[in-house]
């Protein structure tokens, strides 16, 4: 998680997103404790992080790859906010986890979706997980769509030639593109509309 990521999050959660949140990737490293999603959000918001880790952050473990699992995850919640912040770049079969993410989203498309990871970006693997791959911008794009999230935006920080951070934004289905709403989040920071 980067402190941008988590300034966008939550100046959405105060200006256009609301409602209950599916965290996917919440697993809380330590030294990142002031990165933590759900302070994002006001209180109280209902929110169930899950991860393949057990760990702080973590109310239910869930493999993003596993489909049982998944499928229980979406039965017995319903968010209108689904998170997946630096997830993707950790995950060896990446097509796979987007047409996942594609699922939830297809299950739940009055929900926002956002689907975050690096395009540049130092070597960050642990014990705990590996590090595979960065996306650039129409990489992050092509996987959405492959994954049936049509009409998702692509924001990159914080250089639009050679970003740091790419990130899909699904908004629910059926709403308009909330553009000014968007600009006001970034709030001045460098995101940009790929």
């Amino acid at each position: 998680m980067t402190q941008h990521m988590f300034n966008l999050v939550r100046s959405m959660a105060r200006h256009c997103m609301k409602g209950a949140v599916l965290e996917i990737g919440s697993y809380i490293e330590r030294g990142q404790e002031h990165l933590n999603l759900r302070e994002a959000f006001p209180t109280p918001t209902e929110y169930l992080g899950v991860d393949v880790n057990d760990g702080d952050g973590v109310d239910r473990q869930m493999d993003l790859l596993n489909p049982d699992q998944v499928a229980d995850v979406a039965r017995d919640f319903a968010p209108t906010i689904i998170l997946c912040l630096y997830v993707l770049e950790h995950v060896w079969e990446i097509r796979r986890a987007a047409q996942t993410l594609g699922g939830i989203w297809k299950q739940h498309p009055n929900a926002w979706l956002l689907v975050a990871t690096h395009q540049n970006q130092s070597y960050h693997g642990t014990e705990k997980y590996q590090d595979y791959w960065r996306i650039t911008a129409e990489g992050l794009r092509r996987l959405m769509e492959e994954a049936g999230v049509d009409d998702s935006h692509i924001l990159v920080e914080p250089d639009p030639t050679n970003p740091s951070d790419v990130l899909a934004v699904r908004q629910p289905a059926g709403m308009v593109w909330p553009a000014d709403e968007i600009a006001t989040c970034a709030g001045g920071h460098p995101w940009f509309v790929a």
